[in-house]
């Protein structure tokens, strides 16, 4: 058995950032299963050694044991030790306080915050027809942009188009900037804030939160359909902090997810050719023709989920089976 705090040292632990800097992550991933099966140990700083989750069934099994493996970054022992070092990418995520959101809390907290979320989006679905039409509207808008652009330049070319920069990632930052109740230039804001947040910018945090807590305001002062309006009229969110957390954390995940969503999709129906007849031929629509099933497997939004902690022990692990144990 195996036991994390006494590989340090002993064992060459790989950094996680050696993942982003190849073309192809899959690489490093596969070759950390091949040398330890469903888990391994690796660095997520210099001095900071982790347990990645690689195995399926085992992702599934700490994901969802939230009596075992939690998100409160309270937890971490790191924290005994002097914590994240100054200027740490790290600080922003294991920093020894709660956010009052849904994704940093559990148990009875979790569900309590979790619950105002369930239900605005169930109102918010309730006006499904008229949110697709103003993303069908926001769609055009994108492609007349460097569709536009490429008919200035004839007859000299056809022209090109980032489709990741120019559609996915503004697609992202538009829609949910929306849905969550800015206006395009806050969203936009927001979109970059959430960027910062995740390369490990504790300063974006406190931005964000400032950004968020005037839309918040606004909505107190007058109401409006939409995520923002729906939170602060939901009586299981105690205070406007809670409802900007709260809101933070739903303008991450779209915005960090959606670009790679959209991407993927855009991805195979260009260079997927029976994938491309059956759009041109009018036989099935984007929808049908690319379900999110398939999208999950050959290229989610997350190459890595967000860290658990243990609530008692050490994680300890058996290179043999594979088993993740507290």
């Amino acid at each position: 058995m195996l036991r994390l705090d006494g590989m340090t040292g002993v064992v060459a632990l790989r950094p996680l950032a050696e993942a982003s800097a190849l073309p192809d992550s899959r690489v490093f991933y596969d070759a950390l299963a091949r040398e330890w099966g469903d888990v391994a140990p690796v660095e997520l700083e210099p001095g900071v050694p982790a347990w990645l989750v690689l195995g399926q069934r085992l992702v599934y099994e700490v994901m969802r044991g939230d009596h075992v493996f939690v998100t409160d970054p309270r937890r971490w022992n790191g924290h005994a030790r002097g914590g994240p070092p100054p200027g740490s990418g790290l600080a922003a995520i294991l920093a020894p306080h709660r956010r009052r959101a849904a994704n940093h809390t559990d148990g009875v907290l979790h569900e309590r915050l979790r619950a105002p979320l369930d239900d605005a989006f169930a109102r918010l679905a309730a006006s499904e027809g008229s949110t697709a039409a103003r993303v069908r509207t926001v769609c055009g808008l994108l492609v007349d942009r460097f569709v536009h652009r490429a008919e200035a330049r004839r007859p000299e070319g056809t022209g090109e188009a980032d489709l990741m920069a120019e559609y996915a990632s503004a697609l992202g930052y538009l829609v949910v900037g929306d849905l969550v109740g800015l206006d395009p230039e806050d969203g936009h804001r927001l979109h970059d804030l959430t960027r910062r947040l995740v390369a490990g910018d504790a300063g974006a945090v406190e931005e964000a939160d400032r950004t968020l807590a005037r839309a918040v305001a606004a909505r107190r002062a007058r109401p409006r359909r939409d995520l923002a309006g729906e939170l602060v009229a939901h009586p299981g969110l105690r205070d406007d902090v809670e409802v900007v957390h709260s809101l933070l954390a739903v303008a991450c995940a779209g915005y960090l997810t959606l670009p790679a969503w959209v991407g993927q999709t855009l991805l195979l129906a260009l260079t997927d050719a029976r994938l491309a007849a059956r759009l041109h031929g009018g036989r099935l629509d984007l929808e049908l023709a690319v379900p999110a099933s398939d999208l999950r497997w050959t290229g989610g939004p997350w190459i890595r989920q967000p860290d658990r902690l243990p609530v008692t022990f050490r994680p300890v692990v058996s290179a043999a089976h594979g088993r993740l144990r507290t």
